[in-house]
């Protein structure tokens, strides 16, 4: 039987018409090997040729050829595109859903049970899709880091610059050296770091604590940390709380200086305790919030020498020991290109150097908050959101009320959304307690949720883990 015939029997291709197919000619030699020939049906004696142009015309105008055709390109997209994977594996003959495909960067590696780099292959987290990029690979992102020796007195010395370019790391080298460096003066050279290592995490902690480590990224400060977990970063804002406690311009003699710059009248409207209304009290201290905001501005990188409001932020490197001692724990370095001269931006956490200086952020004005409100007989808390934001809020009538210094806002939680923040923890801080309090700065809190990478349930176990080993800690100290 020809391939044809045997094509029109077979149910798949039932579509075929059934055309009448001459029997081999006497004169046209048959296969040597019958055998083998009749095992495969796609080799057409030299008989049906005549008919291998029905055939052809056939299988092209027919509809379902047609639907073949986009099935097998359905096919091909599945396999080599994400979005088709995902749509149509479901569909497929082969079972691809849930298949894993795993890349290397490095060399083909032949295989061996107990190659060291094989298993190394093997310990690489799998891809989501085969056509990412390389730099995506490995699920780590890895950091630029610049370096380069200035001579000394006691001898060459080498800083190191993560998350800023080399114009900013060279423009923080002429800082150190008090002199702009000529090219043959130094000489910066760059490698990319693995930030997830500890090695490297260790070898960034030495040289930011030797004060020759720059800064740039908000985030890369986070890199150093030897403990990643949410208990260590909560443990570090009720030990920030704890130092509140030493600072030697609160209670009485910050009322006295309130009423010194505001006046009497207005301090004791603000004050917790007197006879007006709630009303009355939150219109008092709205007032009190706009005078704040007109006194201590909101400090972007503006030029400390010719006040040119455009400077270019370098980067923070760790604060000095004379710095610290206003419990400042890094400096920003600015440079204004209108003068050419550098701006030193101390992160103090004191009221007195916050008064004196007039400059701040955030983190400043949110701690001069707290203990204003505490001077006026409040119950404060410190609120910390971990998109980079810090409030305070105060117990007013029974019921927590949201003051935000650098905005002059009062009672307004869910200001932050029209912001465009994406919110994942929200942390109020007593002293030595702290409380996840994101419910009421949020709208829609399933979304918020799965943004997070705790469940409600770790969370809370986090916190509560924070708060004994802190205990524990200052009762050891103690």
């Amino acid at each position: 039987m020809c391939a044809y015939a045997e094509l029109q029997q077979s149910p798949h291709f039932s579509f075929l018409p059934k055309l009448h197919v001459a029997g081999p000619s006497k004169h046209v030699a048959r296969p040597s090997n019958t055998e083998s020939s009749s095992r495969n049906p796609w080799t057409l004696p030299s008989s049906s040729l005549l008919s291998l142009h029905h055939l052809l015309c056939s299988w092209r105008d027919s509809p379902q050829t047609s639907a073949w055709g986009v099935m097998l390109v359905a096919c091909t997209a599945g396999v080599w595109t994400s979005k088709g994977h995902r749509l149509l594996s479901p569909f497929l003959p082969i079972r691809l859903h849930g298949r894993r495909r795993r890349l290397y960067t490095g060399r083909a590696v032949p295989y061996d049970s107990g190659n060291e780099e094989r298993a190394q292959y093997e310990s690489l987290p799998s891809v989501a899709t085969w056509n990412q990029p390389s730099n995506m690979l490995q699920g780590r992102k890895l950091e630029l880091l610049l370096e380069a020796t200035l001579p000394a007195m006691d001898g060459p010395e080498t800083f190191y610059g993560l998350g800023c370019n080399e114009t900013e790391f060279k423009l923080f080298l002429d800082y150190i050296a008090g002199r702009n460096l000529t090219e043959e003066q130094v000489n910066i050279s760059s490698k990319y770091v693995d930030t997830g290592d500890d090695n490297v995490r260790s070898m960034l902690r030495m040289h930011w604590n030797s004060c020759h480590l720059l800064l740039k990224n908000k985030s890369s400060k986070n890199v150093m940390a030897a403990d990643t977990r949410l208990v260590a970063e909560v443990k570090g804002y009720l030990k920030l709380m704890e130092s509140f406690e030493t600072e030697p311009m609160r209670g009485s003699a910050l009322l006295q200086w309130l009423q010194e710059q505001c006046g009497e009248s207005l301090i004791q409207r603000c004050q917790a305790g007197s006879n007006l209304s709630l009303e009355e009290t939150q219109s008092a201290l709205k007032e009190l919030l706009n005078w704040f905001k007109k006194e201590f501005p909101y400090y972007d990188q503006g030029c400390f020498h010719c006040g040119n409001k455009e400077g270019q932020r370098l980067g923070s490197v760790k604060a000095s020991e004379q710095e610290e001692e206003f419990l400042a724990r890094r400096s920003e370095i600015l440079f204004c290109p209108s003068c050419s001269r550098y701006s030193r931006f101390v992160r103090y956490n004191t009221v007195n150097k916050v008064i004196e200086t007039k400059k701040g952020r955030c983190g400043e004005y949110s701690m001069f908050m707290y203990h204003v409100m505490q001077s006026l007989g409040y119950e404060t808390r410190w609120v910390v959101d971990w998109t980079d934001h810090v409030w305070v809020e105060v117990d007013l009538g029974g019921s927590w009320l949201h003051l935000d210094a650098c905005e002059a806002a009062l009672d307004d939680k869910k200001m932050y959304l029209s912001w465009g923040k994406k919110l994942t923890y929200i942390i109020a801080f007593v002293r030595g307690r702290c409380e996840d309090v994101t419910t009421d700065y949020v709208d829609d809190m399933e979304e918020v949720r799965k943004r997070r990478d705790l469940t409600d349930e770790d969370l809370k176990a986090s916190l509560e883990t924070a708060q004994k080993e802190f205990q524990q800690e200052q009762a050891s100290a103690s």
